[in-house]
């Protein structure tokens, strides 16, 4: 009797934890599964009208692009996109539509730092376009690697809390005229310094600034953009002067030219590079924090980057 009583007790208790998984798991794919980036993902495979530029990257993409004024233009970026996840969006782009005319995509100083390349998030986009076994035996880490894969896809309800989050936090931005302009000197100077030596870069190497395997996937997308005879500009976006100074502090200031990721670039003739890092250094009024462009930044920038991708692609 107390053996089929906990039988029956055991069979309830996984009944409940099952429905609930999968009440949550339907909950959180009907809720997201329309996201920012699904929504760009579908403007890209089908566009509107026919485009000439393709922007994709991360933050500093998504955020510094306005496509109303750099014509003929679209965006397929994510918060936190590092260039590993990226290779995967332009194999996946390559098999299933046709190659864009230009590609232009982020390459900045925290693009290629170990941080980066070890971040991830938005699993439940990125689980059926990136190759983890592939990115674990590069990274040296297989099993970790597909194993953490696995897990989001399992329970895909485990990133909601963060979701929310970012969610939250770029509606408030969006709301507020904000700007660093607004702070003094020395806060966004604080503000930059932590992120650097918190985020970007906790230990003191220039390793950590130009990670292997970050490396490899550049070389991997030059290799892919090549093989389909793409044009492809690397954009270094704006950065605030306090970001700027906190990276040569860190690292020096020899270290933070690129001098790695350029030289990768500048062996492919399809391949070039547009840095537009320091235009802003004196234009706090520019930036919503130290790395990001608010609104009228981006305004400015796009009127730049227009003009310039005028002269440099005429046909």
């Amino acid at each position: 009797m107390t053996y089929k009583y906990h039988l029956k007790l055991f069979c309830f208790f996984l009944t409940i934890v099952i429905l609930v998984h999968v009440v949550l798991a339907l909950f959180f794919l009907h809720k997201f599964s329309e996201g920012d980036l699904v929504i760009a993902e579908t403007n890209v495979y089908k566009p509107a009208k026919p485009y000439k530029y393709l922007f994709i990257g991360d933050s500093h993409c998504q955020k510094a692009v306005d496509t109303s004024i750099v014509k003929q233009a679209i965006k397929w970026a994510g918060g936190g996109e590092n260039n590993i996840v990226r290779y995967y969006k332009i194999k996946h782009l390559l098999i299933h539509t046709k190659a864009p005319k230009y590609l232009l995509l982020s390459s900045d100083l925290t693009t290629y730092t170990t941080t980066t390349a070890n971040y991830m998030r938005n699993y439940f986009y990125y689980n059926r376009l990136v190759d983890f076994n592939e990115w674990g035996q590069i990274k040296g880490a297989k099993w970790a690697t597909v194993a953490n894969a696995y897990k989001y896809k399992l329970f895909p309800y485990i990133e909601t809390r963060d979701i929310y989050l970012r969610t939250t936090e770029n509606l408030l931005l969006k709301k507020q005229a904000h700007s660093i302009a607004q702070k003094t000197s020395n806060q966004n100077q604080q503000q930059a310094t932590d992120f650097v030596e918190n985020a970007m870069l906790p230990q003191n190497s220039t390793a950590c600034l130009y990670d292997t395997v970050a490396l490899v996937y550049l070389k991997k997308t030059l290799d892919l953009c090549a093989q389909y005879q793409i044009n492809v500009l690397f954009v270094q976006y704006p950065l605030s002067k306090y970001l700027i100074k906190a990276f040569e502090t860190r690292v020096g200031t020899a270290q933070i030219t690129q001098q790695p990721v350029h030289q990768l670039i500048e062996q492919y003739p399809n391949a070039s590079i547009l840095n537009y890092e320091q235009i802003f250094v004196n234009n706090d009024q520019y930036f919503a924090d130290c790395q990001h462009l608010n609104l009228a930044g981006a305004s400015a920038f796009s009127a730049i980057l227009q003009h310039d991708l005028q002269n440099l692609t005429p046909n």
